[in-house]
């Protein structure tokens, strides 16, 4: 309704649209309940991803899509934790509303790769190169002066800004993404290299009750899953990323590059 009805077809258009469907509490409509093999949780999936289908019809018919720029992600992982589940009221009996972190290390509300590691997919026919895979490191808060460029925009220079200008790695004319990413109140990302804080911001129900009390080095090129904790085995590394994350705001989130 939006795109066919409601915005001016002689301006740009920004449109965000974030569905609840697949937060709790969770359900499907009747067209979808009970037609997935995933149970509630599946119907839901597939509905979702009707939806999504159906916006992106509306852009072909049109006649937007050669102008216009899709993107598709998530603004953190699943709830995984048994925490978080024993707790949570109001759901359909025996349904299923978490998803799976995979090989990733738990999930929402953890600095773990589960919390934080996301798919990213982007569409603009001529413009971002086809069938293309990256695992560069993008974040969300990239958007913000990415966006700028592409509208032709100057970003605020009167305050900081934690993203950066990501736009050649969209357009597939660099490989290389941001080479550190902050850990809200928990560490850094450098390169290959992750570091945890001994006292890693973690939210309640997403804290690991068997986790030490100690700081964390994971090389994530090798383990993905966090795993292995290299922090006494490569003392100097540990040191350079205790300094970059000691340097970072401690009250809330940010980013540097």
């Amino acid at each position: 309704d939006f795109l066919k009805n409601r915005r001016d077809p002689k301006k740009p258009f920004a449109l965000y649209l974030a569905h609840t469907m697949m937060h709790t509490i969770i359900d499907a409509s009747d067209r979808f309940r009970g037609k997935s093999k995933g149970g509630l949780y599946g119907d839901v999936v597939e509905e979702f991803d009707y939806e999504t289908g159906r916006l992106l019809d509306v852009l072909d018919e049109l006649k937007l899509s050669e102008n216009t720029l899709v993107i598709y992600t998530a603004d953190n992982g699943p709830w995984n934790q048994d925490k978080y589940t024993l707790k949570k009221k109001g759901h359909p009996e025996g349904s299923v509303f978490w998803g799976d972190a995979g090989p990733l290390r738990n999930g929402k509300g953890s600095p773990y790769e589960g919390g934080y590691r996301l798919p990213c997919i982007v569409r603009w026919p001529g413009k971002v190169p086809a069938g293309r895979s990256s695992d560069a490191v993008f974040a969300t808060i990239d958007f913000l002066p990415t966006f700028a460029r592409l509208c032709g925009f100057e970003t605020p220079r009167d305050r900081r800004i934690d993203g950066i200008d990501q736009t050649d790695l969209l357009m597939g004319k660099t490989e290389t993404g941001r080479k550190t990413f902050y850990f809200d109140r928990a560490g850094i990302r450098f390169g290959k290299w992750k570091y945890l804080r001994a006292k890693a911001h973690f939210y309640g129900y997403a804290r690991e009750d068997d986790r030490p009390e100690a700081e964390e080095l994971y090389n994530l090129k090798k383990d993905i899953g966090e795993r292995e904790n290299l922090a006494e085995k490569y003392p100097e590394i540990l040191a350079k990323l205790r300094k970059l994350t000691e340097e970072m705001p401690q009250d809330g989130p940010g980013g540097i590059h």
